[in-house]
């Protein structure tokens, strides 16, 4: 995916970084994005909730994460929780939430 994103020259900088331990978490990328967003990371057998650690680690103060996941994944995988945990820490807040049954109907 690295190779096709490069083909485009959209980008000033790609890097392959493996999610989900945000006691390693690069220190280039602390507080460094005013956005971040995630599709299909958020899957079946993908990360567990240390992966919104390390959004909140990445962003900048004010900064906002976009993510989509599966109704079902908030509570089989506990996303949920840690989204709600985070917010009730002060660490981030709910800004808006948009559930649909099905993504070819909206």
């Amino acid at each position: 995916m690295l190779d096709k994103a490069a083909e485009k020259q959209a980008y000033s900088e790609l890097k392959e970084l493996f999610l989900g331990k945000p006691d390693t978490f690069p220190k280039e990328y602390h507080n460094r994005f005013d956005a971040i967003t995630a599709a299909g990371i958020l899957a079946e057998g993908h990360l567990d909730n240390n992966v919104f650690d390390e959004m909140l680690i990445a962003l900048k103060q004010g900064g906002y994460a976009v993510f989509a996941t599966r109704t079902m994944y908030l509570s089989q995988y506990s996303y949920g929780t840690k989204i709600k945990e985070l917010e009730e820490q002060g660490k981030w807040k709910l800004v808006k939430e948009i559930t649909f049954d099905r993504y070819d109907k909206i």
